[in-house]
């Protein structure tokens, strides 16, 4: 498996990045590369002076977790297949109901565990089977085949979702009992109510994509509405809350709000399990302190150089002497900070703004890697040739910056993830996610309103036509002038272009990947839409916040 990075709109104020890497089964440890390089506009007043290290990685959130293990509701259901939650839980039942000892709790733990990993691999494929549904529904596919491809995986998916919501239900109730621990019925209860919903959700997609093509698709119709009223009905006998109201009073809205807090709740008490946690160290501060020393130290050198040239005698010194003490006074400070700026912008890479340490949150608690991440801006001239060579300005672009250069922006984030522990607990994970969301309000706050007026004349001759139907006059009599002024309303927008690198490090040593560019269209309102290499290809509307792979290495 390779890393692969898909791109999208998180909402209209976030840029998301997402990456999976693999992790080996056969190397000790495994390294992965993000370069990105941000081409700021000068328009945007974004620059070093108002956009500091600290302020970049406000604007930044990342997360780091497992990919969601791949295995099908078919393998889920396989009493035999060792890697089913169902199938580990089931064996543990044995372990319960004996004390309140330490192995009493590691049992309670791993099937709270088991269960949120079960409520995760279910999530992800209940997702794949709407979007297998959705792509044979198209609108460019509308063979009859395709309908009753269609039809047979949601019949699939109806029965598999079925039968592994039943088996659930079941082991709940042989887990209960008067001395079952509290993390496992509270876990079961969140589980089941998790699946209940995720079942449902899914359901009505599919509901709304099938009944365009009634009466062929009716019956699943009736059936995916059945699912949905029971899934319903079953949530509301458990006493589960994550119900919707359809009265518009106040009382009403505030459980439906309740209801979506809740959602989210279930949603992260689900994917908890699978994200690493972050213990975060003072990183390559130290070094950077030590590298502003040495500067302070290079510039009060050169100060005590020339005080020393120019004052033999102190007794001599003249009204000349003292004002070139404070040009050089004055060259110190400069000297200083052209220092500390030469140092942040060419040990990018080797200095680290922030480091972090990787735990994983199973019952063992083991490092399981770390990560490394900088931050700087880059002189425009000094940028690696691929990267000017992505970048690939045009005669629009050289016009716009005439009298100020962009501002490029560069961030790198080193992952290492040491995949021997990880295989020591985990038997069912293949790959690594990361996340990274970076807000772009910054940005926004020196642009102009997002639209403006433009003036066109609708042409006079379109007036010399007949009125419909053919027959009668022109619209205008002959030397009339008649043309039309029309103000169209049009979105300001901004360009900022970014330039990625996803490299992982081979069996050789050697960094592997290659460089792709896209554009970020923004307006004083957010994030317009993404495109890819420029050339006005929308990848992604704000509208519809659809995530779609953009990269592949």
């Amino acid at each position: 498996m390779k890393p692969r990075y898909r791109l999208k709109i998180h909402d209209r104020y976030q840029l998301e990045l997402k990456f999976d890497h693999p992790i080996s089964r056969e190397r000790a440890k495994e390294m992965v590369r993000l370069e990105a390089y941000l081409f700021l506009p000068p328009n945007l007043g974004v620059n070093r002076q108002t956009y500091s290290r600290d302020h970049f990685f406000q604007d930044l959130q990342t997360f780091t977790r497992y990919g969601t293990p791949e295995i099908s509701l078919e393998r889920l259901l396989d009493e035999a297949n060792d890697k089913s939650p169902l199938v580990r839980i089931e064996r543990l039942k044995g372990e319960l109901g004996k004390g309140e000892g330490p192995a009493e709790r590691r049992a309670a733990d791993r099937v709270d565990y088991e269960l949120r990993i079960l409520a995760c691999i279910f999530r992800a494929n209940s997702r794949d089977a709407y979007n297998q549904v959705a792509d044979l529904l198209s609108a460019a596919k509308a063979a009859t085949k395709d309908l009753d491809d269609a039809l047979f995986l949601a019949d699939k998916f109806l029965q598999q979702a079925g039968l592994l919501i039943s088996k659930v239900r079941k082991l709940q109730r042989e887990f209960l009992g008067p001395h079952s621990p509290k993390t496992v019925v509270m876990g079961f209860e969140l589980a089941d109510e998790a699946l209940s919903v995720q079942v449902e959700d899914v359901c009505g997609k599919l509901h709304r994509a099938l009944r365009r093509r009634t009466p062929a698709a009716a019956t699943m119709i009736e059936r995916l509405a059945e699912r949905m009223r029971n899934e319903e009905e079953y949530r509301r006998q458990a006493g589960y809350p994550t119900l919707v109201e359809t009265s518009e009073s106040q009382a009403a809205q505030r459980r439906n709000e309740y209801c979506l807090y809740r959602i989210g709740v279930l949603k992260k008490f689900a994917q908890s399990t699978l994200y690493l946690s972050v213990h975060s160290e003072e990183g390559s501060r130290p070094i950077v302190l030590s590298l502003n020393a040495l500067a302070a130290m290079a510039a009060m050198l050169f100060y005590l150089a020339a005080v020393l040239l120019l004052v033999g005698n102190p007794q001599s010194v003249s009204l000349t002497a003292i004002l070139l003490f404070v040009v050089a006074y004055a060259f110190k400070d400069r000297i200083k900070e052209d220092l500390k700026r030469y140092f942040s912008a060419r040990m990018t890479g080797w200095l680290r703004d922030r480091e972090n340490q990787l735990f994983d949150r199973g019952p063992e608690k083991l490092t399981v890697g770390r990560t490394a991440e900088a931050f700087s801006f880059v002189d425009p001239n000094k940028l690696e040739p691929e990267v000017r060579a992505c970048r690939a300005r045009d005669e629009l672009d050289e016009l716009a910056e005439e009298g100020a250069p962009e501002q490029v922006v560069k961030y790198q984030k080193d992952i290492t993830v040491y995949a021997d522990k990880v295989y020591k607990v985990h038997q069912r994970v293949s790959h690594l996610n990361e996340i990274l969301r970076l807000s772009v309000r910054t940005f926004l706050l020196h642009m102009d309103e997002p639209q403006k007026t433009l003036v066109t004349f609708e042409p006079s001759d379109a007036h010399d036509e007949p009125p419909e139907g053919g027959s009668g006059e022109p619209r205008r009599s002959p030397g009339e002038d008649v043309s039309l002024l029309n103000r169209v309303r049009v979105s300001k927008v901004y360009h900022v272009n970014l330039v990625l690198r996803l490299q992982m490090k081979g069996a050789d040593g050697k960094w592997e990947g290659h460089f792709e560019k896209f554009r970020l269209v923004l307006s004083r309102n957010g994030i317009e839409r993404v495109e890819t290499n420029g050339n006005g290809e929308h990848l992604l509307g704000a509208t519809t916040l659809r995530e779609t792979t953009v990269g592949v290495l």
